[in-house]
Order: C-alpha cells, then structure tokens, then sequence
C-alpha cells in the first residue's frame, strides 16, 4: 500500500531497488518532456501571431 514507508518496503531503504529507481527516473523524464513540450506550443502560438 502507499502509506507504507520505503523503509518498511525494502528491507535495506539506503539501496533503493531498481524498480524504484526505473520509475523516479521515467516520472521526472516525462515531467520534463510535457514541460517542453508545453514551451514549444507556447512559442510557436506566438511566432504563428507574429506573422
């Protein structure tokens, strides 16, 4: 369950198992890549009313 502490989870918390390490990194590269792709919208609607 999520109220479950990683502690409580993997019986060594200071090594992270690898799943969890997977999925912290496919969370943040997909936060990043909506961030981006949000800015290129975002400049090319200016660059469209520019012209």
């Amino acid at each position: 369950p999520a109220s479950q502490s990683p502690a409580q989870r993997h019986p060594s918390p200071a090594r992270p198992s690898e799943q969890d390490v997977y999925d912290r990194r496919r969370k943040r590269l997909e936060s990043e890549a909506v961030q981006r792709e949000a800015q290129i919208l975002e400049f090319q609607r200016q660059h469209w009313q520019e012209m």
